[in-house]
């Protein structure tokens, strides 16, 4: 009888492994050919950098310059009132205009020219939290029995840390008596989706600004940490940091949920704020599986200094063009390099404009996001070297730990400065827009190029 042969333990695992790869492949690409192959041009405004610009006025003044770019979406990051201390994203009212930008009227009148311009507006919202002065959190905070469970209220901190800093992301309320949760800022506290009344004013403030403002969708901001598994954790926060309470709330079942009742059967474009390290992560929230149209992966938008989204690693433009592309290939993903929530990527590369830019158009996605002056390939304005003058609070945050922890504030100061959001946050230089759009040779002009190729193929 002959005697069979046998594979050796390593080949058999060799085996398994390619089986396993061909089978989480087709698993991830699954059903990504359902997705719409139109192409689509995003363009983010960060409205607050328009405030001694005109506000609203001043951007619809702005609108013919965007067209020239071939733009189909405007994203507006917060323009309602605020408590002024994350950016816009610590909103104390979700059915105004911050009085600094103009007012409802300028709101719709921006949109009315836009989409006469054949632009639609998507406008961002905040899911996670609220602003500390919001009225919702003031009843809470007092008692109120309507109010009263509408936030993360606990008799003790559970432990979990910040997104900002690892720092507590529980505060006590002598007035209340418990503490309140805030993955974000001690301004910000986290919404309780568990409560009903909290999803119906949810679902009232999308009609309000569709059904009669003109809103064609919406940027879900953090998107992936909305709901909440309110348990303590028993990872040591001063070692881990954000990571000790990630995974109460990081993809929890609930987001999924709150985010197909609130956008289901509404024909709206809405994007996420997402960071996921692999496809069927981000398959699970974008189309055509997931309740939302497409998805901004900041991990792969961060590339070019960290892996995975919080590792950071050696500066790699190699690592970035490899990031791009692969995710360029989901239909659903957002190409983008920067927003409102970085430095500028020709800083950030030390590359120049026209460069990023055909590392961005390079990745042949099928959505991508231009940031305001991005197409003029701006860099990072000379920011102080004072902490005093930084109007980030992550930036500040970040400042405040590193001091606390013994970090030499020169150096600190050197880092941060590079690394903070007030770099992308300054007004756009308006008159360097006009001169660029004259200038065959400019980075607009090569901007509009790249676009018209990377559309027509």
């Amino acid at each position: 009888m002959t005697k069979k042969k046998r594979i050796p333990l390593l080949g058999k695992l060799f085996i398994i492994g390619i089986a396993a790869t061909i089978a989480y492949n087709l698993w991830a690409r699954w059903g990504l050919d359902e997705v719409d192959d139109q192409k689509l041009l995003l363009y983010e405004m960060y409205p607050l950098s328009w405030v001694d610009q005109g506000g609203f006025r001043g951007m619809t003044a702005q609108l013919d310059h965007i067209q020239d770019l071939g733009i189909d979406y405007i994203w507006l990051a917060p323009f309602y009132p605020s408590g002024g201390v994350d950016g816009g994203y610590d909103i104390t009212d979700y059915t105004d205009v911050d009085p600094n930008l103009g007012t409802v009227e300028d709101f719709d009148h921006f949109v009315e020219e836009a989409n006469k311009l054949n632009i639609r507006v998507i406008t961002d919202l905040v899911l996670n939290h609220t602003s500390d002065q919001h009225p919702w959190f003031q009843l809470s905070a007092s008692g109120d029995p309507k109010y009263a469970d509408y936030y993360h209220w606990s008799d003790e901190d559970l432990g979990w840390g910040t997104m900002f800093d690892g720092s507590s992301a529980f505060t006590w309320h002598a007035k209340r008596q418990q503490f309140y949760s805030h993955i974000y800022n001690t301004s910000q506290p986290d919404l309780n989706w568990d409560n009903p009344d909290v999803r119906a004013e949810f679902q009232d403030i999308i009609d309000f600004w569709t059904l009669e403002h003109g809103v064609a969708g919406f940027r879900i901001d953090s998107v992936q940490l909305i709901g909440k598994n309110f348990t303590k954790t028993i990872l040591p926060r001063e070692q881990l940091g954000t990571t000790a309470g990630l995974f109460k709330y990081y993809m929890h079942p609930q987001t999924f949920e709150i985010l197909h009742e609130l956008l289901d059967d509404r024909d709206l474009f809405t994007m996420g704020e997402i960071g996921v390290p692999i496809y069927p992560m981000f398959n699970s929230l974008v189309a055509p599986h997931g309740p939302l149209t497409a998805g901004i992966n900041v991990m792969a938008a961060n590339s070019i200094d960290k892996s995975l989204g919080f590792i950071d690693t050696k500066t790699s433009l190699a690592r970035a063009e490899r990031s791009l592309k692969h995710w360029g290939e989901h239909p659903s993903y957002i190409a983008t390099l920067e927003s409102h929530d970085g430095p500028r990527f020709t800083s950030r590369a030390n590359i120049d404009g026209k460069a990023a830019l055909d590392l961005l158009f390079g990745s042949d996605a099928r959505i991508i996001c231009l940031y305001q002056g991005e197409e003029l390939g701006l860099t990072n304005p000379e920011l102080s070297d004072n902490i005093a003058d930084y109007d980030d609070v992550q930036t500040i945050m970040r400042y405040e730990t590193a001091i606390a922890a013994g970090a030499d504030p020169a150096e600190t100061m050197t880092r941060l400065k590079a690394e903070s959001r007030d770099n992308a946050r300054q007004p756009l230089p308006l008159e360097e827009c006009d001169v660029q759009r004259t200038d065959p040779n400019s980075c607009f002009n090569y901007t509009r190029i790249l676009i018209q190729n990377w559309k027509s193929n």
